[in-house]
This record gives structure tokens, C-alpha cells and sequence, in this order.
């Protein structure tokens, strides 16, 4: 059965853990801000909850890590990410996750949540994906010597104009230059990596579509992507379906939004790709009321 998990952080943790009673949790994790995640691990190790790592860190110069575009932020990203895994593995945490990159540099303001693409030095989709596979590869066997899963995690083609804390910045988006799903699904079966499906992001691959079109391309790619998907995130995005997302959540309230997607049904008919694996994780990321998230998700899993 899929183990339910919920998102944590460095502030609101242990109140988050205590409520939900969560035996699983991915935190948030800032590689440059280690020192404040030290109570949490040891927390986690004491209460015996099994928990990953969504990487993240900011590079010289504002920039947010990029596994997927060659140059020196790449030696910078690479260095992070190797150095989180360590941290995962001395304290015998399951993964680390991370984005799969872009095909261009983003400036970002973690505090604000503002991801800016720069708006030059683009490179190819080839040269994208090459570096993006040079990457991957690096850092899983890095991790596979160390006991530790590397995740991949699809992400939205388009990106909010401005702080994605207010909900109108979805409303200007901008192409963060994604690099496509249909690339991470090539190297996953090309090496066999594992891949982290956030149902949204994945539906936020394209866009400017009929919903029902939509809705069949991020069925039969999440279908394609189930053997080496070891991790979901759920959530629901409310219209427009523009390319981005709005981390809404999977409460009874929000399938209630007018337009929200996916809508419950489809959600169970996604999540049935795994109803006989054991070796998946689910973890909201709603932007509010983790811990009614958390329950309402152990709840659906119930359903088949």
C-alpha cells in the first residue's frame, strides 16, 4: 500500500508530526541553512518516523540550483546536492529529492518564493538533456553507494510572475524553461532512475489544451512513469490551467472549487497505478492546513 506522509519544514514540525500522528514526512530542506534542522532529525530518529529530503539551496550569485544547465552553476549544484545526500545518509533518511532543471538560469528569493528566469542564455533542449543525464546519473550512484534513493521530480513548464505566496501571480505566468516530462520518462527507462510525479506539475507539463486533452496526456504519462515512480505529491490546481500551479489541496472543501483538478475521481483512478506497491510514498504540498491535508489523503488511500 502507498505510505502517507506530510510536508514539513523548520519552523511548525513537531506541531505538524503531533497532530497528524504522520509515521512518514519529506522536509523541506535548505542545504545552506543545515543548522536548523538538527533538533528535527534527531526528533525523527527518536519517534522512529521515516522521512526524505526535498532539496533545497540557493547558488552564488541568487541563483537556484539547475542540474540540467552546463556551466559553473552546475559544479555549484552538484555540490549541494552531494552534500545533502550526506546529510540524509548520516542521519538514514530514505531520499533526496530534487527538480529535474532548466534550460535556463532562475533567480529566486526562497523567503519570498519569487522564481525569476533571467531571460537570456536559454540552451538547447539537446544540450539540456544531455547535461541533465550526465547529472542524474552522478549523483544515484552517489547516492546508491550511501543507502540513499535520488529522486527526480517533474515540474511545471510555467512559473508564477512574482511571489507565489499571492495567488494572483499565477494569473502573469513566464516560461521557466522546464525541461519536458516526456525527457525525464526517456532517462528513467534508459538507466532505470527513479522519479518523484507530482500530478500537478506533471498536468502543468503542457497547457493552452482542452482540459480533456490534458487530462489523457498526464494519465498515460503517469502510467509510463509508475515503475520508477517512488514518490507522488498531491495536490489540485485551480483554472487556468495555464501551466502552472496553484497547490491546492485534496480536501472534501477544495474538490468542491469550481474547475479543481484533478477532481477526486481521477485523482483515485491516478493513484490506483499503485495500489499493490509498497515501495511509494505520498506526500501533500498544499499551500495551508497540512494536517487536514495529511488526513484527508489516508483517507483516499483507504478507498482501493
Amino acid at each position: 500500500m502507498i505510505k502517507p506522509g506530510i510536508k514539513v519544514g523548520p519552523d511548525d514540525w513537531r506541531e505538524r508530526l503531533q497532530k497528524s500522528g504522520a509515521r512518514y514526512c519529506e522536509v523541506w530542506f535548505r542545504i545552506d541553512q543545515r543548522h536548523l534542522y538538527q533538533e528535527m532529525f534527531s526528533y525523527l530518529k527518536k519517534q522512529g518516523i521515516n522521512a526524505g529530503l526535498h532539496f533545497w539551496g540557493i547558488l552564488k550569485g541568487g541563483y537556484e540550483p539547475n542540474v540540467a544547465y552546463p556551466g559553473p552553476t552546475l559544479r555549484q549544484t552538484l555540490k549541494l546536492i552531494r552534500h545533502t545526500i550526506d546529510v540524509a545518509a548520516s542521519f538514514k533518511l530514505r531520499y533526496v529529492n530534487i527538480h529535474c532543471g532548466n534550460r535556463q538560469l532562475i533567480k529566486v528569493n526562497l523567503k519570498k518564493q519569487i522564481f525569476s528566469p533571467i531571460g537570456a542564455g536559454e540552451v538547447s533542449l539537446h544540450d539540456s538533456e544531455n547535461t541533465l543525464e550526465k547529472s542524474w546519473l552522478l549523483l544515484h550512484q552517489y547516492a546508491r553507494r550511501q543507502n540513499v534513493l535520488l529522486l527526480v521530480e517533474t515540474v511545471p513548464a510555467r512559473t508564477a510572475t512574482g511571489s507565489m505566496l499571492i495567488s494572483t501571480s499565477r494569473l502573469k505566468p513566464t516560461s521557466q524553461f522546464a525541461v519536458p516530462v516526456k525527457i525525464i520518462l526517456k532517462l528513467a527507462q534508459k538507466h532505470h532512475l527513479f522519479v518523484t510525479n507530482d500530478f500537478c506539475h506533471t498536468f502543468a507539463d503542457e497547457y493552452d489544451q482542452p482540459l480533456d486533452a490534458l487530462w489523457r496526456t498526464l494519465y498515460t504519462k503517469s502510467k509510463l512513469l509508475a515503475p520508477y515512480t517512488k514518490l507522488l505529491h498531491l495536490n489540485s490546481v485551480i483554472p487556468p490551467y495555464n501551466g502552472t500551479d496553484s497547490h491546492h489541496g485534496i480536501t472534501d472543501n477544495d474538490f468542491n472549487l469550481p474547475g479543481i483538478f484533478p477532481p477526486k475521481e481521477k485523482l483515485i483512478e491516478l493513484l490506483k497505478f499503485f495500489k499493490n506497491r509498497n515501495d511509494v510514498w505520498a506526500i501533500n504540498e498544499p499551500s495551508h492546513q497540512h494536517t487536514t491535508n495529511f488526513r484527508a489523503l489516508t483517507k483516499i488511500l483507504k478507498l482501493f
